[in-house]
């Protein structure tokens, strides 16, 4: 029940900091941008939809928010033509970026040598000498590395902890493509990283996450393709390796199996479990009778809509509703042809899937078949 409990506050954290994730993906596009530039427009873009979410912001986040913001206008002026429109647009940008920052000197001083200078010759050489600042999610000393083919661990303290990790990590991505779609067609690149954090506290301020939670998973695409895949996890979590692990991998992977449009979020939720060692799947099943007695089971034409619960009382019977959904149409007719489903549900809707899929009529006859046979098998296994 405890970890039930942890994993539940897991979702309710991530549903509560929803518009915390844009933050968490700003700082790390910002120090991707260090060496790979054209990040800071994602960057500007990240910090910009955390800001409009009132999610409370350092003064150093709201410093990297306007150096992107100044910096991509300055290439964008650069690249255009010089026109009245754009110099307008352009000036209007940076003087707005540069309020987000008014103690940086070195950063208002570059905006207005630049606005000062628009008119004239390109202006990219005010950045030289100005370093960017932003909160890094891992700190730069006392941290480690181990690579494999398809993974970096970064790790502090015991090699043999993080040489664990490796090859769970490398054991759990074969078996999680191999259930659900079929053999990994070969390594990622670029490769996941895998982040590991001593405590819960660490966890959560590298993460931008909530302390209870036991894992984190990013991933990014740029036209299509995956340009970041990363997984945080805790250490002090006992089960990091058997359930923390593979659930948040499997994320990863569902990336890859859905690269154009993820699959919903009771889905994935649901995939991601069962791609686990099968007791938190176990735990949900137990608690299902409970959800059902009290009346907080949704029904499954909503849940088949939804992009989360809407409220934080509807948490706890969304993810125990997902997990059971999903393991008992897996059990139906196992993980590949569930895999299919989703992507016919994207091809061609939801209740064309389930006729196509599974031979239901619609989502109410899916509704009822599987409430009766989940509550029968609780049932029958104990009060």
């Amino acid at each position: 029940m405890l970890r039930l409990l942890s994993l539940i506050a897991l979702l309710v954290g991530t549903l509560s900091a929803i518009a915390a994730e844009p933050l968490a993906q700003a700082t790390q596009s910002f120090n991707q941008a260090k060496t790979q530039p054209s990040q800071f427009a994602d960057a500007a873009k990240f910090f910009g939809m955390a800001f409009a979410s009132r999610v409370e912001m350092s003064q150093d986040q709201l410093a990297a928010w306007a150096y992107c913001r100044v910096k991509v206008a300055a290439d964008k002026w650069n690249k255009s033509q010089g026109d009245a429109r754009t110099k307008t647009e352009t000036i209007a940008e940076i003087e707005e970026a540069l309020k987000l920052a008014p103690n940086y000197a070195e950063l208002q001083k570059a905006g207005q040598t630049i606005v000062a200078t628009i008119g004239g010759k390109p202006v990219a050489n005010a950045f030289v000498g100005i370093k960017p600042t932003a909160p890094t999610p891992v700190p730069e000393t006392g941290w480690f590395s181990l690579e494999t083919e398809s993974f970096i661990v970064r790790f502090q303290g015991s090699k043999d902890v993080a040489e664990a990790v490796a090859k769970k990590a490398s054991e759990s991505r074969a078996a999680t493509f191999a259930k659900w779609s079929g053999p990994a067609s070969g390594t990622w690149t670029p490769k996941c990283e895998i982040v590991l954090h001593t405590t819960a506290i660490a966890f959560a301020k590298g993460t931008a996450q909530p302390a209870a939670a036991t894992g984190h998973a990013i991933v990014k695409f740029d036209d299509g393709q995956v340009t970041t895949r990363r997984i945080d996890l805790r250490l002090d979590d006992d089960a990091h390796l058997e359930e923390a692990l593979p659930r948040e991998l499997a994320h990863i992977v569902l990336a890859d199996l859905f690269p154009t449009r993820a699959p919903p979020l009771w889905a994935s939720l649901g995939m991601a479990v069962l791609s686990a060692s099968g007791a938190e799947t176990e735990r949900c099943i137990q608690t299902l009778p409970r959800c059902h007695k009290a009346g907080e089971l949704f029904a499954i034409t909503a849940l088949l809509d939804m992009n989360g619960p809407q409220k934080p009382e509807h948490v706890t019977a969304f993810y125990i509703e997902s997990v059971s959904l999903v393991d008992w149409m897996v059990r139906k007719k196992g993980e590949k042809a569930f895999t299919m489903f989703i992507r016919d549900s994207q091809r061609y809707g939801m209740d064309k899937a389930l006729e196509r899929q599974y031979g239901f009529a619609s989502s109410k006859q899916l509704d009822e078949e599987w409430r009766r046979a989940a509550l029968a098998t609780t049932r029958s296994q104990g009060p």
